[in-house]
């Protein structure tokens, strides 16, 4: 529709499209989205060609229950229902939407029958009376229609079956002393730490000669013998004097029973 200056209203066919209905498997509700879905793809093709915005566009719907569907906010779909309706919102926003009678829908013409001779003059080409009416309805929500009779809506009271939230904990980690024991001698485990501590920060080196999984001698030194000692012996105390550490680290006092009490203890 376009409103020229003289605040005259003109209704001109653009495009149309229509499908037939398969016989089984749907119901009247997934039809009903299906051709919302099929309208959003209309105002893309002509927000494309015309470069019409898609928020300058319209869309009307005969069906309470799809309006409900696009506005709903409280309740959960099926993935069949939920894919649909993202595909709708994706491109408008339910304010958008609004209802138009039946027996005002030019849509319905596109699936019945109609002879040629009253095709020039029908609603498929020249639209509904209520697009010349200036005062275009306003945009209002549009609740859930029996949702808890609704097969493509979640029932409220089983939420939790679909709906599951979990926490995860990130625990330290560690090598742990079970991986020392297959070394023989400190030296040999100390530069198998040291190793894996280069290769890790290789990963973030810009140095491309010394990056990602390689075998060289550059870990070889004082600094990365110390860095790895360190790292064993961290992983020892935190093993065998787990609950000692939590202790220091959370400001309580030590167990009566902890083997360390007696020493002077300190977290780092």
């Amino acid at each position: 529709m376009k409103v020229c200056k003289e605040n005259h209203s003109h209704v001109g066919f653009v495009i149309g499209k229509a499908k037939v209905a398969p016989k089984h498997g749907h119901t009247v509700p997934r039809l009903e989205l299906c051709a919302a879905v099929l309208a959003v793809q209309l105002g893309q093709t002509i927000e494309e060609e015309l470069g019409i915005p898609s928020e300058d566009m319209i869309f009307y719907t005969d069906s309470m229950v799809v309006l409900g569907y696009l506005h709903n906010r409280v309740r959960r779909f099926y993935i069949y229902l939920a894919n649909r309706v993202d595909k709708v919102l994706a491109f408008t926003q339910p304010n958008q939407w609004t209802y138009i009678p039946t027996n005002l829908n030019p849509a319905d013409q596109g699936t019945r029958c109609l002879n040629a001779v009253h095709l020039q003059d029908s609603m498929w080409l020249s639209g509904p009376s209520v697009l010349m009416d200036k005062n275009q309805p306003v945009s209002m929500e549009f609740k859930l229609v029996n949702p808890d009779e609704d097969a493509e809506i979640c029932p409220q009271n089983n939420i939790d079956t679909y709906v599951k939230v979990a926490k995860t904990e990130v625990c330290r980690s560690k090598l742990g002393t079970k991986t020392f024991e297959k070394f023989s001698r400190l030296s040999s485990l100390v530069r198998a730490v040291a190793w894996i501590i280069h290769i890790a920060d290789s990963f973030r080196s810009p140095d491309a000669n010394c990056r990602g999984w390689h075998r060289c001698s550059s870990f070889l030194n004082v600094n990365s013998g110390k860095h790895a000692t360190e790292l064993i012996i961290r992983e020892v105390q935190f093993e065998f004097y787990r609950t000692e550490i939590e202790c220091l680290k959370a400001g309580k006092a030590l167990s009566r029973n902890s083997n360390v009490l007696s020493l002077s203890i300190f977290g780092q």
